[in-house]
């Protein structure tokens, strides 16, 4: 397809109508938005803008969660030819006044009150700030209001004109997630969403009456390019209303495809295996059956005989099992696409078992996400699939990934020397991830070039795979391993507090509240044995040779993770130096 995102809206649109576009959760019933309204919506809000004096290539924010809105004023603020800085909402004022500051956004979208009050709170500090729209509703008066709602930015814009949309420049300006330093705004160019879209669209089909559930934050650029596919494809949209509800959410949408980062994979995971250790009757048909699926999948990949014992097991499986988690998920899932972060062969292999294909793909925000990914119908599980099309995908000497192709941005924001740096001097993009191809070309990531471990004894560890190992165990919510020209690997780990409580209770350990359990030396006990079953399935020089328990779990508000859950390595190694130190204490 050629042309913008808009065109080919706009062009689904005239095909599809009265169909429906987007649902969301209205109270408690789901509401419809068709393909005619949707467009209408975009076009009054970007008269609106219009009508605000914002002119072509000025930067405009949106700070929410996921709902439709982010979409509708997305699509408004590039039908007005502005360019669009999303924000997590996650962010504190701080981070929010950064961004704003360093793009000299003029006006913003805010979901609610309670981002406003973010918003406010910086305010006075950035000059170009002009004008702030709320998605929801105020009981404040329109003469003492200091912002405006969608309906203001509706009724300004009756009457103006559209302007003609700008395909040329930068379409967005997207912030890395900072996980080694300063996030940096990626600009995105309307050539560059293309390039996505069009691959993806080949590879990925669903019709008009099949949905795409969205969870992920829009901020991020795995969830915003599928929000394009989706416009692209012409298939519906249903936003889910949080995390708290997704589990309800999916029962009641019944999507056939959702995209996610491997933590909603684990979280699942966790979650059937801590109820199947409720009872041991139940740990016997959750082992069984698990054994069953992944010994199933195994012939079936690989194209061998499955016996017709196997496949009476299998069936047997499905009936007491597999149905129960197929149902949670809505019971018509087609695939499942993961990104943002490595996803666990081992789950891969369980999960497909199960009858779900989980399709893993890599990219970053310099490339508007995917440059490569598994098909449904070519897809090897533990690697992040092919080449895109219209991507090229090299190995440098110390085997770095580098990217060249339409996906890949021409330049940070205001970071000539950064833009320089990423790239050599044929052109091509270094991702700074390390990989390697399999024999029948899937790619596998196996670190990241700045977090690879150097151990006194000159061995090369990549500490990504070590901690997707141990966040395996339903008992471990993170871990970050250590090492870099020490005698071993080390591990800080934080607890699954849900799962750890529940042991303790079936056990019958002595506590008075949650907070005590990481000090308790039966827990203890129980991530001693965690860790000696992971160095099994790891090399002599990689295996965890000391680990300490942190008595709280990772969060973003404390800084130890980027938004998209990310570790923020460097601030962990600094804040818990002490007792990384304390591990490699001579006994």
């Amino acid at each position: 397809m050629t042309g913008t995102i808009l065109q080919i809206f706009k062009a689904n649109v005239k095909n599809l109508g009265s169909k429906t576009c987007f649902r969301f959760k209205d109270g408690a019933s789901w509401k419809k938005i068709s393909w005619k309204e949707s467009l209408n919506l975009v076009e009054a809000y970007a008269a609106g803008l219009i009508a605000l004096n914002l002119k072509k290539g000025d930067r405009i924010a949106i700070l929410s969660s996921t709902r439709v809105e982010w979409t509708l004023c997305d699509l408004a603020s590039l039908l007005a030819s502005l360019v669009v800085v999303p924000i997590y909402h996650s962010m504190n004022a701080e981070q929010i006044a950064y961004i704003l500051n360093e793009t000299e956004t003029k006006a913003v979208f805010v979901e609610n009150e309670e981002l406003l009050a973010k918003v406010g709170f910086v305010l006075g500090g950035i000059q170009s700030l002009k004008n702030i729209v709320l998605f929801g509703t105020s009981g404040v008066p329109a003469p003492d209001r200091k912002f405006l709602t969608l309906e203001d930015l509706k009724a300004l814009g009756r009457g103006k004109a559209l302007v003609e949309e700008n395909s040329a420049g930068a379409a967005t300006i997207i912030y890395t997630s900072g996980t080694t330093g300063t996030p940096k705004g990626v600009i995105i160019s309307h050539d560059n969403i293309m390039a996505e879209v069009n691959a993806l669209i080949k590879i990925f089909r669903l019709g008009p009456d099949e949905t795409m559930l969205s969870f992920l934050p829009l901020a991020h650029v795995l969830a915003r390019a599928a929000q394009f596919f989706q416009l692209a494809m012409g298939c519906q949209a249903a936003y889910a209303v949080s995390l708290i509800e997704l589990q309800k959410n999916f029962t009641e949408i019944r999507p056939q495809m959702t995209v996610v980062v491997p933590r909603f994979i684990e979280k699942i995971y966790e979650k059937v295996k801590t109820t199947a250790g409720k009872s041991p009757l139940k740990m016997k048909i959750f082992e069984w059956g698990s054994a069953v699926g992944i010994e199933y999948s195994r012939l079936a990949r690989r194209k061998e005989r499955i016996s017709m014992f196997l496949r009476l097991q299998y069936a047997a499986a499905k009936i007491v099992f597999f149905s129960k988690l197929h149902k949670a998920l809505g019971g018509r899932i087609r695939f499942i696409i993961s990104g943002g972060a490595p996803l666990s062969a081992e789950l891969s292999k369980f999960f497909h078992g199960a009858g779900l294909l989980i399709l893993e793909g890599y990219g970053l925000t310099e490339t508007f996400a995917a440059v490569t990914v598994n098909r449904e119908d070519d897809f090897h599980l533990g690697t992040v699939g092919k080449p895109l099309e219209g991507v090229d995908i090299k190995l440098s000497n110390d085997n770095e990934i580098f990217i060249k192709g339409g996906v890949v941005f021409k330049e940070y924001y205001k970071s000539p020397e950064g833009t320089a740096e990423a790239f050599d001097q044929d052109g091509w993009f270094k991702s700074g991830d390390i990989g390697e191809f399999s024999r029948d070309g899937f790619l596998r990531i196996t670190g990241r070039k700045k977090d690879l471990i150097i151990t006194a004894g000159g061995k090369n560890v990549a500490p990504h795979a070590i901690e997707a190992l141990i966040e395996e165990s339903p008992y471990i919510s993170h871990a970050v391993v250590f090492g870099d020209r020490r005698k071993f690997i080390s591990a800080l780990v934080s607890l699954n507090i849900e799962t750890i409580g529940q042991y303790a209770r079936e056990h019958n350990f002595q506590f008075n509240a949650p907070e005590e359990l990481p000090d308790h030396p039966e827990i203890k006990k129980l991530i001693s044995s965690v860790m000696e079953d992971k160095n099994r399935k790891l090399s002599h020089f990689e295996s965890v040779k000391k680990f300490a328990i942190l008595k709280n779990d990772f969060s973003i508000e404390d800084g130890e993770l980027t938004p998209t859950m990310k570790i923020r390595r460097r601030y962990v190694e600094k804040k818990y130096k002490e007792v990384i130190d304390k591990l490699y204490e001579e006994i």
